[in-house]
């Protein structure tokens, strides 16, 4: 019960989120702007990614994946020609540290940090247990290694 609850809190928080930067009323602006979106390659990463880029800002995206990184790029090309893939494992320090460092290599700063990696586990909820969901909480908050 407890991991539903967690699931659902996450849930909201990333559905509150997405709202205010996709929902609002008057069109908020990034030209100029630099934004570095972990688990950027697909989701909600990749949908925050194209919001971004459409509003001017530059874009680094990271995901442990090279070939979605690569699929994620042609589609966020459509919209801009600044943008960055970086292969990384959010969960590693040495790779986030790396990420960020490369990031701002190639574009001098970061501006916006969008921190949407996640882990998931997969399974009925009677078999999961706390150290799955610690996990997937980890990911967000912490750099585990």
């Amino acid at each position: 019960m407890l991991g539903r609850k967690i699931i659902a809190s996450a849930g909201f928080f990333t559905g509150i989120a997405a709202g205010a930067l996709l929902g609002t009323r008057r069109r908020i602006r990034f030209r100029d702007q630099f934004a570095f979106i972990t688990g950027g390659s697909r989701g909600l990463g990749l949908v925050l990614a194209r919001e971004f880029a459409l509003r001017g800002a530059s874009l680094a995206i990271s995901a442990r994946n090279p070939g979605e990184l690569a699929r994620a790029e042609a589609q966020l090309r459509e919209y801009t020609d600044r943008v960055l893939t970086i292969t990384a494992d959010m969960t590693m320090r040495e790779e986030a540290e790396a990420a960020v460092q490369k990031a701002i290599e190639q574009f001098g700063r970061v501006d916006i940090v969008v921190n949407n990696a996640e882990t998931v586990s997969v399974g009925p909820a009677e078999t999961m247990t706390t150290d799955d969901y610690r996990d997937s909480i980890n990911t967000h908050f912490w750099v585990q290694k």
